[in-house]
């Protein structure tokens, strides 16, 4: 650990306990001097590294401070202190709950769909959020995407702009080139979207590629790549591209609601490098029909917020089913 427990940074915040760590760093649980009921994320990078991702990371949250009245479900930015004495910059942060990586391996790997649609709902609004400004987010995974508390476990909160871009000048909403190739690949290979992999320079639609690509996974437990392994990153991100580009989104989505594959061949094929999602079509046509038809209550209840009676399955039209499929389909 880089803090030791019980110090206090730039006289603001005493470190409380170590919460865990990533590529980036660490995330310490502090505490409010001055209000010592207000707790926080102290998220902490090693001064000494070549980069200095928290400062950069700041910069997105500073410009989403700004949506205070048009706002999506982000962490408010609390402060950024840079310590000489232990060489560490941080990033406070509005403490929020558990990711959906935690909930995911807390509901054994699998979600149910009326979970999986309330969170592709509050997703859609949180990339429209970021979108409006001209921000992409990039790193697309269920660990950077937070429940808001214990006692609020039903809304959902998108963190982790270390990856982010601005996909446009903010001035004239003219869109940063777009060139295979011409772009170094930085994210996550599970979810990351083809164009991503291949260097393409990144906008809007390559967030909507990677959330459905979760959301495929929520349901189903995996991904056709998900067990791929290589010699080296780049290798596994080549092996996983291909598979990408080989799976049929009729074989992907084999067994689920149409409204998946839907979504991913807008997301996929349908949009252009400029082009701004529909957003409103997205969440009434897709998202919010099909939770009617499913006969979901709104309820705000998640997989893991209670144990609920066993429901039967909604009549709703899907592919043909994922476990009908040969394996050569797959490959």
């Amino acid at each position: 650990m880089w803090l030791p427990i019980g110090i206090v940074i730039g006289d603001k915040y005493k470190v409380v306990r170590f919460l865990g760590s990533g590529s980036y760093g660490e995330v310490y649980l502090g505490q409010s001097i001055s209000t010592p009921t207000e707790q926080v994320a102290l998220k902490v990078e090693n001064m000494l590294g070549k980069r200095w991702l928290l400062f950069y990371e700041r910069t997105f949250y500073q410009s989403l401070e700004r949506g205070a009245g048009d706002r999506g479900r982000v962490p408010r930015l609390k402060d950024y202190i840079q310590d000489f004495d232990y060489k560490v910059n941080i990033l406070v942060l509005e403490l929020l709950g558990h990711s959906l990586d935690h909930w995911f391996n807390y509901c054994s790997n699998k979600f149910s769909l009326k979970t999986v649609l309330q969170i592709w709902d509050q997703m859609l609004e949180n990339l429209r959020f970021i979108h409006e400004y001209s921000i992409t987010h990039g790193d697309i995974k269920p660990a950077n995407i937070l429940m808001a508390s214990e006692t609020i476990p039903n809304m959902v909160y998108l963190i982790d702009f270390g990856l982010a871009t601005q996909y446009r000048d903010t001035k004239t909403c003219r869109h940063m080139k777009d060139g295979i190739g011409g772009g170094r690949w930085h994210g996550n290979s599970m979810f990351g979207s083809i164009n991503d992999h291949r260097g393409v320079g990144r906008s809007r639609r390559d967030d909507l590629e990677a959330l459905c690509y979760m959301l495929i996974y929520f349901l189903r437990g995996s991904l056709p790549w998900s067990d791929v392994r290589a010699a080296n990153k780049r290798q596994e991100v080549m092996k996983i591209t291909e598979l990408k580009l080989s799976t049929p989104i009729a074989t992907l989505c084999a067994g689920l609601p149409v409204e998946f594959a839907k979504f991913l061949e807008y997301a996929r094929d349908q949009l252009s490098f400029t082009a701004r999602p529909n957003y409103i079509y997205l969440r009434r046509v897709l998202v919010r029909k099909l939770y009617s038809k499913a006969g979901f209550k709104w309820d705000g209840k998640m997989d893991w917020t209670e144990k609920e009676e066993p429901q039967p399955e909604p009549e709703i039209r899907v592919f043909p089913s994922w476990s009908s499929m040969s394996h050569a389909d797959l490959t």
